[in-house]
């Protein structure tokens, strides 16, 4: 992923209020960003992993993904 596309993601997710970021001075250097997470966003992104790992689990046992829910492969 390039600089560019990471920081089109992590403004989206600032817009959204998953992430916060704040700058911080170190020494005589320029301000550098951190970033950190919010409460909601990190309950949100265990939601999406534990939903990925259904796709995978489902895709691996041979039953398919239809609208969120587990269904039978043919």
């Amino acid at each position: 992923m390039s600089d560019g596309a990471l920081y089109t993601h992590l403004e989206k997710l600032i817009g959204a209020g998953y992430v916060q970021k704040r700058k911080e001075i170190a020494g005589t250097s320029s301000p550098h960003p951190l970033l950190g997470h919010r409460g909601e966003g990190k309950t949100l992104f265990r939601e999406y992993l534990r939903f990925l790992e259904e796709i995978i689990t489902a895709k691996n046992s041979g039953l398919s993904m239809e609208a969120g829910k587990l269904q039978e492969g043919e």
